[in-house]
């Protein structure tokens, strides 16, 4: 099931009624959150799709209660500009955009292409894994693409509001 971000966080209406997000969705560049855990991410890469106007997608289980006070600080009052698609599980987001023109770019830290060497293209939706866990093998192995961000041999991993203002900004700007 979909759900969106409204004022009443128990309101669960579906995002797609608005017009303006249908014409972003088909041509801008999704960023997708499986299961992110720490609600300051989500709140922040909400605040930066309201500001570029571009669609955030997120994946369940959520690790936090959609009206966490530290969803609302990091967004803050942006939230109304965003109303990101809420997923249940993996299968209900693959389920939702089956029929849907997009490619699946997984980005993990070590494997696929650089994210700057790679092509981006309209629609894309960049899936992002959980703050502690990454992606799990089986969502990898379902991407239609696979990058990464070049760091540091010793670095285990970058922030994930960061990482995904990177590699969406990129796929933006390419687009």
């Amino acid at each position: 099931m979909t759900y969106s971000y409204l004022e009443k966080p128990l309101d669960r209406l579906d995002v797609q009624d608005s017009d303006q997000y249908q014409i972003a969705m088909k041509h801008s560049i999704a960023c997708v959150l499986y299961q992110p855990e720490i609600p300051g991410n989500t709140g922040t890469l909400m605040r930066l799709a309201a500001c570029w106007n571009a669609p955030l997608i997120l994946i369940g289980p959520l690790g936090f209660v959609w009206s966490d006070k530290h969803l609302k600080r990091a967004s803050m009052d942006y939230a109304q500009y965003c109303k990101p698609s809420i997923h249940d599980s993996w299968s209900d987001y693959q389920n939702h955009w089956a029929n849907a023109p997009h490619r699946t770019i997984a980005v993990v830290p070590r494997e696929g292409v650089s994210y700057r060497n790679f092509v981006f293209q309209p629609g894309d939706h960049l899936i992002m894994g959980s703050e502690s866990c990454g992606l799990p093998h089986r969502v990898i192995a379902a991407c239609d693409h696979i990058v990464h961000i070049p760091m540091n041999k010793s670095a285990r991993s970058m922030n994930l509001a960061i990482a995904s203002a990177l590699v969406w900004a990129e796929g933006l700007f390419q687009t």
